[in-house]
């Protein structure tokens, strides 16, 4: 993945997110209906998701993304990026400890860190649960921010 593109739509071979999603659904057999009355949105949306750049890392959040990989049985990663990164996964619950940490340690307050990063964050903070609502992009930000590998963080599994 290309890190430097903190807004990328594609995979670091070019492929949009929207195709990736596509490709893993065809080949599990999955039709578009079936995902979309899985996760409780309109089919209408669920095409958007497929169909347009930059709705699935800027439009879907965290909490969706996670539940569609559930239904694909994939790693929330793989929407993104076939590679895992090297490193131990961090849960979702454990990345606004590291914010908090980052912010101490570097003597950074909490709205100049939201302009650094360019998303609203202190609602997370607050309730990690929160962190669900956050879209990959502000993952992304976030994590450059703090030096922390976004895929670390959605290297999800399924069991």
């Amino acid at each position: 993945m290309n890190d430097n593109a903190a807004y990328s739509t594609s995979d670091k071979l070019g492929t949009q997110y929207g195709d990736r999603l596509k490709h893993i659904r065809e080949a599990r057999n999955l039709s578009p209906e079936f995902i979309a009355s899985q996760l409780g949105i309109s089919l209408q949306e669920y095409l958007e998701w497929e169909a347009f750049e930059g709705e699935l890392n800027y439009v879907t959040d965290l909490g969706e993304l996670m539940k569609l990989s559930g239904v694909l049985k994939i790693a929330t990663l793989k929407l993104f990026d076939d590679e895992v990164p090297a490193g131990s996964f961090i849960p979702l619950s454990m990345l606004t400890q590291l914010i908090s940490q980052y912010l101490q340690n570097t003597g950074t307050n909490l709205s100049q860190f939201e302009q650094q990063v360019g998303w609203s964050v202190e609602a997370s903070l607050n309730d990690p649960t929160r962190v669900l609502e956050w879209n990959i992009d502000c993952l992304r930000s976030v994590c450059l921010q703090i030096n922390l590998d976004w895929r670390l963080v959605v290297n999800t599994t399924v069991t």
